[in-house]
């Protein structure tokens, strides 16, 4: 059976798409179709593949029998935050009663994490537009879809950043500049970041790294594999930035 075939005999229900009772796909035939649902941020569920809304669905069963290959992943850079990445970066991190700031929120893993943990409030940024459901009912307030279209005044009473931005052409290193220059100054910053920031030559990393230098910041190596269940090896670091920066730089 073609993948056009098994397409057709998928079954909308609500936000999954279902797979049919009455017809076996052969084995190799199946993993094939899996792993277009799954490339396309279908959640496996044993019997069907869940998406974010009912419409999500139809558009992501639309576009793959019209041959497109649609890998969420690799367009957005999206690799959530796992359980071993999440443990680090909210390490000593004190929320409760407080206002977060999540810049580029996803489905809403660090805005569940950050409720959990006592955050009063999480400010929610994400640019794309399917995950805004599931990061409300995470209990994020969405505030904005780009990050850079973010003023001062949309932030002025966040307390703390949380962060993981994309990494691709130093996004994690614009992101997190571009939040310095609108929050608070008692505002502390917390954000996973590429392990580029460590080691790479190109100009924007070695500013950042001064940047870093000059507030005495050492970025936290994280181990190899933090991010293997988001189906990435790639090398990241936590970079924390204190609040009260000016007063750290005048030091």
């Amino acid at each position: 059976m073609t993948m056009a075939q098994m397409l057709e005999q998928l079954v909308v229900d609500g936000p999954r798409l279902v797979l049919p009772t009455s017809v076996t796909f052969a084995p190799h035939s199946y993993q094939v179709l899996k792993k277009a649902l799954i490339k396309a941020n279908g959640k496996y569920q044993g019997s069907s593949f869940g998406f974010d809304s009912q419409a999500t669905a139809i558009d992501v069963l639309t576009r793959l029998m019209q041959g497109e290959d649609i890998n969420i992943k690799k367009t957005l850079q999206y690799y959530p935050t796992t359980d071993p990445a999440g443990d680090r970066l909210l390490d000593g991190v004190k929320l409760n009663g407080k206002v977060v700031f999540e810049p580029s929120a996803g489905e809403g893993y660090i805005v569940r994490r950050s409720l959990a943990a006592g955050a009063k409030d999480v400010l929610a940024v994400e640019l794309y537009e399917p995950f805004h459901e599931p990061l409300r009912r995470a209990g994020g307030r969405i505030i904005g879809r780009n990050i850079f279209d973010v003023t001062p005044d949309d932030v002025a009473n966040v307390d703390v950043v949380l962060m993981n931005p994309p990494f691709s052409g130093a996004q994690d290193v614009k992101h997190v500049e571009y939040v310095l220059s609108i929050v608070p100054e008692n505002v502390e910053i917390h954000a996973i970041m590429s392990g580029a920031v460590l080691v790479n030559s190109n100009r924007i990393y070695e500013g950042f790294r001064t940047l870093l230098d000059a507030f005495g910041i050492k970025p936290e190596d994280l181990p190899a594999g933090t991010f293997k269940d988001s189906g990435t090896q790639v090398k990241s670091c936590i970079v924390r930035i204190p609040s009260r920066r000016k007063a750290t730089l005048a030091a």
